[in-house]
């Protein structure tokens, strides 16, 4: 027996009917004010800092807190941490969260992403993971396993999985930013991280610094190593380490490092 749903009180907010995934409401939000010539209003002074695929606890807002002088746009499709996100900006006008997710323009205008959902996996003994986890457009690999912790490919029974909105670092600084410049640029794609960048195009040279997480035991199906990335930021794009090298495979610990790379 289905209850019927009651009608709501915002204006221009609609249930959707039943489908196969279930009730579903639409409406339209406002999510960034663009100038008159469509592009993000960022200030001429700014820095412009760019995070794709955030984290509830490792986000550059917290970086940007203090600087007024910088002005942040994070990519988070997940529509839950999306709000979440958004609802912690300190100063709307310096930092505008869009819920696409970002990716090489050959994937289409939208994607399928594969979120762990930590609600039900529990970790470290006190320690409960009440929010999603890591999200990616890849799968895992098939010869992956999490040599972290004890009994951990439990994590991999939970997951959602739907289409999101996806877009390309070329279109970014095509349709939102013009002709600026990228003075950094975070990026946590779980896997794409290498794919993400190139997806600037003729525009990488118009980034300054990058932050990529990367793996030497990849994780998922595709996905570059980490020995890779660096040649291939050095030989095609003209970029050099500037922190963060490699880690080798030890079986006791994730082998996951940040490498912050700059322009050369």
């Amino acid at each position: 027996v289905v209850t019927p749903l009651p009608p709501t009180a915002v204006p221009g907010l609609l249930f959707d009917k039943a489908n196969a995934l279930g009730l579903h409401i639409q409406g339209a939000v406002s999510v960034a004010n663009l100038d008159e010539r469509g592009y993000l209003q960022v200030p001429p002074d700014a820095e412009v800092w760019i995070e794709v695929g955030s984290n509830n606890w490792e986000m550059l807002r917290d970086e940007a807190w203090n600087r007024p002088d910088v002005f942040l746009l994070t990519f988070e499709p997940l529509v839950d941490k999306w709000a979440y996100i958004q609802s912690l900006a300190r100063r709307p006008e310096s930092h505008v969260v869009l819920p696409f997710a970002v990716a090489p323009g050959g994937m289409g205008s939208f994607a399928p992403i594969r979120s762990q959902n930590y609600s039900d996996f529990r970790g470290e003994r006190g320690r409960s993971f009440q929010e999603s986890g890591a999200s990616s457009l890849l799968h895992y690999s098939e010869d992956f396993v999490d040599h972290h912790w004890q009994g951990a490919a439990t994590q991999y029974r939970f997951f959602r999985e739907y289409l999101v909105p996806t877009v390309s670092l070329e279109w970014v600084a095509n349709n939102l930013l013009g002709a600026r410049e990228i003075d950094f640029l975070k990026i946590d794609a779980q896997g794409m991280d290498f794919f993400v960048f190139a997806s600037l195009g003729r525009h990488a040279r118009r980034v300054r610094r990058v932050q990529m997480e990367l793996h030497t035991n990849v994780r998922h199906q595709g996905e570059m190593p980490c020995a890779e990335v660096v040649e291939r930021m050095a030989r095609t794009h003209r970029f050099g380490v500037e922190r963060g090298s490699c880690r080798p495979l030890d079986p006791a610990l994730h082998d996951e490092v940040d490498v912050v790379f700059y322009r050369l």
